[in-house]
């Protein structure tokens, strides 16, 4: 977060964690039923990737195809080692010659780095500017009224993009209309404090819930190299391409998408628990046949007095005979809550 917009975030009495904003002055750290409200989005940040070559560069590096992308909208994707495990998710979107990838901060740096490893004599330059392009979670009702009233374009579909100028305002999935608004830092504080006029001011666990409910996973730095795309479903919310040429790891998710049986997958939960569930947490079964656990939190959000919503990778055997705990066997249960899509588990044909 840059000094500049941290100093903005101040006089709206924001208060920060080790992740973000996690909430302001007259608002609560935990997510409720409130779906509008506009929130800082610095926990994402964002990488610039521009030059000649960048398109053929990212569309040989990434599970997506990125030779989709026209403008008109973004996608989710990810950046996989040779193992086919994820080292970075992301949303990416293109405007013009430039693409971006909206990213967990976190793990900004060590996939910007390991991307320009590869980039060799290609004409393609990976560029951090998180200080200087400003992302806003815009979310609820009055969504559209508040984007027209900066005189901005509301995006036609979802997974749509719309841009003005410098600012690109992405329509993101979800039970209620949501954006993430993206603009220049010089202009950040003028369309915030516009916004602020229609919805509330909320930290980023409202966002994540608003994730998690969809079933969008992130993968932050405690979550690295632990899952291939198919665990954290990314293939059912059209985050992998299996038409697309060669991407690092591509053998070992187009083998389980054609050859393979899901055996692990990523389910929404409920659990109650004094100790708040972390990204990277192991859950366990008392059937599990596996020495390393049952599964795993990839996200969480705390809601009130001790609840929480959490994305977990999960054994389907041991979900669906017996059901999993946090922490250890005799830890809380986790309760299944609804995702908004289905996942196939067996081989295409």
């Amino acid at each position: 977060m840059s000094n500049e917009w941290a100093d903005f975030l101040q006089t709206q009495h924001a208060h920060s964690d080790e992740v973000g904003v996690s909430h302001f002055a007259d608002d609560a750290a935990t997510a409720d039923n409130d779906t509008n409200f506009i929130c800082d989005l610095s926990q994402i940040g964002i990488l610039r990737i521009n030059g000649d070559d960048a398109e053929t560069f990212l569309q040989g590096q990434l599970s997506n195809d990125v030779n989709a992308l026209d403008g008109k909208q973004s996608q989710l994707s990810s950046y996989c080692s040779p193992k086919g495990r994820i080292l970075a998710s992301f949303r990416l979107y293109r405007t013009g010659d430039d693409f971006y990838l909206l990213i967990p901060a976190d793990t900004l740096a060590a996939t910007q780095k390991r991307l320009r490893m590869f980039v060799l004599m290609s004409k393609v330059t990976i560029d951090d500017v998180s200080d200087e392009l400003i992302r806003i979670g815009i979310s609820g009702e009055k969504a559209n009224a508040a984007l027209e009233q900066l005189s901005l374009p509301v995006p036609a579909t979802e997974n749509g993009l719309a841009s003005k100028d410098s600012v690109h305002i992405l329509a993101i999935p979800s039970a209620q209309t949501r954006y993430i608004l993206v603009a220049p830092l010089a202009a950040a504080p003028d369309m915030w404090n516009s916004l602020k006029e229609q919805l509330p001011a909320k930290g980023y666990n409202h966002w994540n819930l608003m994730d998690i409910q969809q079933g969008i996973p992130s993968i932050v730095a405690a979550t690295v190299d632990a899952f291939v795309p198919q665990m954290v479903n990314l293939h059912a919310i059209d985050g992998v391409s299996f038409s697309k040429g060669c991407y690092p790891g591509q053998e070992i998710v187009a083998r389980m998408h054609y050859l393979g049986k899901l055996k692990r997958r990523m389910y929404r939960a409920h659990v109650e628990t004094d100790q708040a569930p972390k990204p990277g947490d192991t859950l366990f079964s008392a059937d599990s046949d596996s020495g390393q656990g049952a599964g795993q939190i990839v996200m969480s959000a705390a809601l009130a007095n001790g609840h929480y919503e959490v994305l977990a990778v999960m054994q389907i055997k041991a979900y669906e005979e017996s059901g999993l705990h946090l922490h250890n066997n005799e830890g809380p249960k986790l309760e299944p809550r609804d995702i908004p899509y289905t996942v196939s588990l067996e081989r295409e044909k």
